[in-house]
């Protein structure tokens, strides 16, 4: 391991934690102490912590209160049997239920979100805590250790260029370089001279910018991207066949990585001055707390056909939700 690793393992990380109040750490150190235990040991742990987790459900929250009442289930007098019985938790239920099934020690307000892919048609919500989301960080780490790859290392991601335009940035990519096709044709040499194909033309990118939020306070990173793009004026003997070649392109782009690194795309945005209808331009001004609930939403200047003004955003799981516009207030 280089010195910058170990120093980052060593030194960095736990000052990070510290700076933080998380921990994470002691949760991983915890994770490689037990990994090892007899088998007998972990079932024993295992059970007790089971106990426990019922314990807590039973006792704050509504649903399985009720649950454990109607199937005869007392969790301080653990029994197999008894514990068959209980109903399973469908996606039905937890839609149907989820005031119920939450905590009565916390509010939506308190907890982080996450959402399913919505691959069986309709996206499933669930709600996490700090201390949920810091043990699952721990796992991950311990899970990457298994690999070879200890905290404080570098990590190279790599992505493959599918065909089809499947994530934010992909299509982001496509959509820029789309308007491009089409618009730069080759200067006929005669009259009749046979058509060419143009090359695809690379944008350029200019006043690119990104800052990452804890909007969530829950060391959750929210990323905002942003930048103008063009497309370069066309080579000797090539014409523009645009009426507007020098046309500029308003990018953003507002997302966070899991644990995984998989992106979780909220809003992405590409407008030129000729669809502000449709699209409006974004510029971040800061993150601010607008409703004093300790959480962060995001403050942008908005420039659209009706003219600028200011719009607050705030960052679900799977969206930007609109907060307030200046432009349209309630």
């Amino acid at each position: 391991m280089s010195v910058m690793s170990s120093l980052s393992r060593h030194v960095f990380h736990p000052l990070w934690d510290l700076k933080d109040g998380s921990r994470r750490l002691k949760m991983l150190r915890e994770l490689e102490r037990t990994q090892w235990l007899p088998q007998e040991v972990l079932r024993a742990r295992q059970r007790e912590r089971l106990q426990k987790i019922l314990s807590y459900a039973g006792a704050n929250s509504p649903y399985y209160e009720r649950s454990f009442r109607l199937s005869g289930f007392d969790p301080a007098h653990f029994d197999e049997a008894a514990f068959a019985r209980l109903p399973l938790l469908t996606k039905a239920l937890i839609r149907s239920s989820t005031d119920e099934i939450l905590s009565r020690q916390f509010t939506r307000a308190q907890l982080g979100e996450h959402k399913t892919g919505g691959s069986t048609g309709v996206a499933l919500t669930t709600y996490f805590d700090r201390d949920w989301l810091e043990i699952r960080t721990a796992d991950a780490l311990r899970s990457d250790q298994w690999a070879g790859a200890f905290h404080g290392m570098k990590v190279a991601a790599l992505w493959g260029n599918p065909p089809v335009a499947r994530s934010a940035k992909e299509r982001l990519r496509a959509y820029v370089t789309a308007r491009a096709k089409g618009r730069i044709t080759p200067k006929p040499e005669h009259p009749v001279a046979t058509k060419r194909t143009a090359k695809l033309v690379e944008p350029i990118f200019e006043n690119v910018q990104m800052v990452a939020y804890d909007l969530w306070n829950s060391n959750q990173a929210i990323i905002i991207f942003s930048a103008d793009a063009h497309l370069p004026p066309p080579p000797a003997g090539v014409q523009p066949a645009d009426p507007n070649p020098d046309l500029h392109y308003s990018i953003l782009l507002v997302a966070y990585p899991d644990i995984y690194n998989n992106l979780h795309t909220l809003y992405a945005g590409v407008t030129d001055k000729f669809h502000l209808d449709l699209t409006p331009r974004l510029d971040l001004i800061d993150a601010v707390d607008a409703d004093g609930d300790g959480r962060g939403e995001l403050l942008f200047r908005e420039t659209s056909d009706a003219g600028t003004g200011w719009v607050v955003y705030r960052a679900t799981a799977d969206k930007l939700w609109k907060m307030f516009d200046s432009q349209r207030p309630e």
